[in-house]
């Protein structure tokens, strides 16, 4: 099981970067997360259904590849757009492509990741495993829903 579920990931991991689509904003019919770092600059990432050839929805991606721990730093905020359940998901799709890369010879992974709102305000909750620390860093990651 485990085996076909890492397979999942890795083809929907590798077709993302095939797919990767550079935004500059978030259409008001999309889910997105819109960071903005300290700097200034600006990042968006959609989720993108994954459409078969009879046009059911099967499965979604990120509009490009990210890995958690590049997104969500000290001095960067964030906001979302969409429904609370997909930005969950957006999340859990950012915490695979980290693992993924770990797997492939990156230096993180992620570990008991939990997504809740309270009020509109959505956290992402998770432990990065790096090869640099011996111990696991408690993360937060808070997006408000974006003005």
């Amino acid at each position: 099981m485990y085996k076909y579920l890492f397979l999942l990931l890795l083809f929907t991991h590798l077709t993302s970067f095939a797919n990767d689509e550079e935004l500059q904003e978030c259409l008001s019919d999309q889910t997105c997360i819109e960071t903005t770092t300290a700097g200034g600059n600006k990042s968006v990432f959609a989720l993108i259904d994954i459409i078969d050839e009879e046009g059911k929805v099967i499965g979604s991606r990120l509009n490009k590849g990210s890995v958690i721990t590049d997104i969500f730093y000290e001095g960067v905020e964030a906001c979302y757009r969409g429904s609370i359940a997909h930005i969950c998901n957006m999340g859990e799709l950012m915490v695979a492509n980290t693992n993924i890369y770990y797997t492939q010879g990156g230096h993180a992974k992620i570990e008991n990741f939990k997504c809740y709102a309270l009020n509109q305000v959505i956290n992402f909750e998770y432990d990065v495993d790096s090869d640099y620390d011996e111990e696991l860093l408690a993360s937060v990651a808070t997006l408000k829903k974006c003005e």
